[in-house]
């Protein structure tokens, strides 16, 4: 199955709906191969892997026209429904398969019916070492476990070789019918196979609702026991020093503050802000570059709070032309939050103690008495970041840095998985989720989009308080 684009997603509220989900509705039911179904037809896979594709499919289809003439209550070619046969249906069957049975390979199938005596009785071979026996169903496992690989869409193929005369096809439906006759017989390398094998696990997958089982659970339960945990993580390369960049940076910014006046920062609150808001930005990257951050998970939050400060800065700018009080405004929104902050301390018993309630009165009354200051409960200017970013022609940061780096910042489960969940590398452990307790994860390095964002906040201070034409020239030109 293709993955669709997100244009082709239907919304829904304020959900993107994947177009199969949308066509299904609530009649999708959420069943995987891997973990559901795959254990059920190992015995399939098994006998495909080792005669090969073509004698493989005519020994299962042998097999099947057995149990049918029989009349054996096998409907879907499942294990545990041959585990669920009489003992004397399995005899017969057993004694049957025996044929299919070269260089043992049922005997692998031992490991997950261990309370089938009969079973171990026709297949059980104890010369074979239990460590060989484990490995052999280690990688049949592996082998089956992609739902879209050539083998397994042969097992498929098998599977709804059991739903004869269950599959009823309209006789437009031209794919469908030219598969179902012609699957078995042509070779994965031929032009019309691409299409075929989509067909057979189309199928697959609607068939699968029609009857379900509960060996999987137990077939995991044993599996898991067999073998230990192989973790593995995976390690980026290690983020450069931006000594260099700071450095230039910080001289750039003393520069332009040294050519303002003092009076000139009292009068125009712009200016202040101008500066600050880069000084901040700019403290940030010497934070990430001090402490050696740049594959952290810290690293990610501080860089979307540098796109923050570009968003409203260049916001800022923009928005003036429109609003001479827009810097004012700024300036008493951020102070309104910090007199919301300090107060709801004060009056909860000073539960906080990673900043100071008398500092923060102090920095809101630093200008004027906080009593003529608002709290606004609103976003700043009534407008959300990402209108922001869209009024600054910045969407594509917001969409793809901003939004990503939410994700940490709200430790949503996609942050969690990259960041602190190693993988067991294990197929028998069904390549479970590991607590990254060692810190062995390196996530990819940041500097390159630290470095690009806070060229992005001197280019806007350069329109308002220029800056020198050396930094310019070593930076402006995608010098990163």
């Amino acid at each position: 199955m293709r993955n669709s684009n997100l244009n082709e997603h239907k919304i829904k509220g304020k959900r993107l709906i994947p177009p199969f989900m949308d066509a299904l509705g609530d009649k999708l039911k959420m069943n995987y191969w891997h973990y559901n179904r795959m254990p059920e037809y190992l015995w399939i896979s098994l006998i495909i892997d080792e005669y090969g594709r073509n004698e493989g499919l005519r020994n299962c289809a042998y097999i099947r026209d057995f149990i049918r003439k029989n009349n054996m209550n096998i409907p879907n070619g499942k294990f545990s429904e041959i585990l669920a046969l009489t003992k004397r249906e399995q005899e017969k069957l057993f004694e049957f398969m025996k044929k299919y049975n070269k260089n043992y390979i049922f005997d692998t199938l031992t490991l997950v019916c261990r309370n089938n005596q009969m079973f171990k009785k026709y297949f059980y071979k104890k010369e074979i070492n239990n460590d060989i026996r484990i490995n052999r169903l280690k990688n049949i496992i592996k082998k089956t476990y992609d739902k879209e690989s050539n083998h397994t869409t042969d097992v498929k193929a098998m599977i709804i070789g059991f739903y004869d005369g269950k599959i009823h096809v309209l006789e437009n439906c031209t794919n469908t019918i030219a598969t179902l006759q012609n699957y078995q017989f042509t070779s994965h390398n031929a032009p019309e196979m691409p299409l075929y094998r989509s067909s057979i696990r189309a199928m697959e997958i609607a068939l699968s609702s029609i009857e379900e089982s509960k060996y999987y659970l137990y077939f995991w339960e044993v599996v898991n026991d067999l073998d230990e945990c192989n973790i593995y993580a995976i390690e980026n390369k290690k983020g450069k020093p931006m000594d260099v960049f700071i450095e230039d940076t910080k001289n750039e910014l003393q520069y332009i503050y040294s050519k303002l006046t003092i009076n000139e920062l009292n009068i125009h609150v712009k200016n202040e802000i101008l500066i600050g808001i880069a000084t901040y930005a700019y403290k940030l990257m010497n934070e990430i570059n001090t402490y050696n951050l740049y594959n952290t998970i810290s690293a990610r939050l501080i860089l979307r709070t540098i796109l923050d400060c570009y968003i409203n800065i260049k916001f800022l700018v923009k928005e003036e032309q429109k609003n001479k009080q827009i810097w004012d405004e700024f300036k008493s929104y951020g102070l309104g939050q910090y007199k919301k902050n300090y107060k709801k301390n004060i009056e909860k018993g000073s539960i906080v103690t990673h900043f100071s309630p008398k500092f923060l009165e102090l920095l809101v009354n630093e200008e004027q008495n906080e009593e003529f200051l608002v709290i606004d409960f609103g976003n700043f200017s009534k407008k959300t970041i990402r209108n922001k970013a869209i009024e600054i022609e910045e969407l594509d940061l917001y969409e793809t840095i901003y939004e990503y780096d939410t994700q940490y910042g709200h430790g949503y489960w996609g942050a969690i998985r990259e960041s602190s969940m190693l993988i067991c590398d294990n197929v028998l452990h069904n390549y479970h989720n590991v607590p990254d307790f060692n810190n062995e994860i390196v996530l990819s390095d940041i500097s390159k989009d630290a470095k690009l964002i806070m060229i992005k906040i001197m280019r806007v201070l350069d329109t308002q308080l220029e800056i020198s034409k050396e930094y310019g020239e070593k930076y402006y030109e995608g010098n990163l």
